[in-house]
Order: C-alpha cells, then structure tokens, then sequence
C-alpha cells in the first residue's frame, strides 16, 4: 500500500520558494519535499529515489510554515 500526497502547483510557483530553491542550486519541488521531510509528512525513504537533499535553514523552514505549505490531499493506493 502506498500513499499519495497532493500539494497545489501554486506552491512550486511562489515566489520566495523559487527564491530559496535558486538559493540552494536546486528545484523548488526539491525544497517543497526536504519541508515535508523535515515536518515528519515524508520519509526519507519515500523521496530518496528523485529528490535532492539539501538542508534547509531555519528561517527558511519558519518561511514555509508561514505560507502553509501542506498536503491539500492525501490518497491511499493499493
């Protein structure tokens, strides 16, 4: 059984997103998903296949819990 997580694009568009990921050489998807890692909604395991790690710092962390970056979704796929 595995789980499918759905965020809205609007997230990998937002401006101080693009910010932090060009800050850290990398996608903005890349800093969405190290967020969620972090905050316990993935694993490491679930994302190390396609996702860098980069670390990000704790303002950068305080920045995305500020814009609300959550699953707008989450399915169960058998």
């Amino acid at each position: 059984m595995s789980t499918k997580i759905v965020l809205p694009k609007s997230y990998c568009e937002d401006e101080v997103v693009v910010y932090i990921a060009n800050r850290h050489r990398t996608t903005p998807l890349d800093v969405i998903t190290q967020f969620l890692r972090g905050e316990g909604i993935l694993s490491d395991s679930d994302t190390a296949e396609y996702a860098k790690p980069i670390h990000l710092a704790d303002n950068e962390i305080a920045i995305c819990r500020g814009l609300g970056i959550a699953p707008s979704q989450i399915e169960v796929i058998e």
